[in-house]
């Protein structure tokens, strides 16, 4: 939330005119890409690094393709997000709507703002998965001891 946040408001008021254009143009990619059946969420990486990239800020890019790095190469991550996919969850256009919006109107409080807020909905989401999983592992293994206890 901190770097990508301070990515898209930086973004906001360094992106060129094209660059805006061409992430509507990844937007539009997600909407697409949203009305797969597919579980890969490419277009959405694809956004949040070309905001990235737009802040002109090699540290920034660096530190947000680290990130993203470090996402798609858990296995802890791979396995909640399969369970959110599962849920039916892709990345939500409006949230993506209010950031790119945002940063066509250079207004990178705004930006700031949406990026977080849409972050911080992600990481709900996560939560959610992760407790809804160990809650079913709870029940297997409550189930599991009565079975075990059970009058024959």
């Amino acid at each position: 939330m901190m770097f990508e946040g301070e990515a898209a408001g930086l973004a906001a008021r360094e992106m060129t005119d094209d660059e805006v254009q061409q992430l509507e143009s990844i937007l539009e990619e997600m909407v697409a890409e949203n009305a797969t059946e597919s579980s890969a969420e490419v277009a959405d990486e694809k956004f949040h690094l070309h905001i990235a990239q737009c802040t002109h800020n090699d540290a920034v890019v660096s530190v947000c393709e680290h990130l993203w790095k470090l996402r798609n190469s858990s296995s802890v991550s791979a396995r909640i997000l399969e369970k959110v996919r599962q849920a039916g969850s892709k990345p939500r256009i409006e949230e993506h709507r209010r950031i790119l919006d945002a940063i066509k109107s250079r207004d990178p409080d705004g930006a700031r703002n949406a990026m977080r807020d849409h972050l911080q909905r992600v990481v709900q989401q996560l939560l959610d998965a992760t407790e809804a999983e160990a809650l079913e592992q709870a029940r297997r293994e409550m189930s599991a001891a009565r079975q075990r206890f059970a009058l024959p």
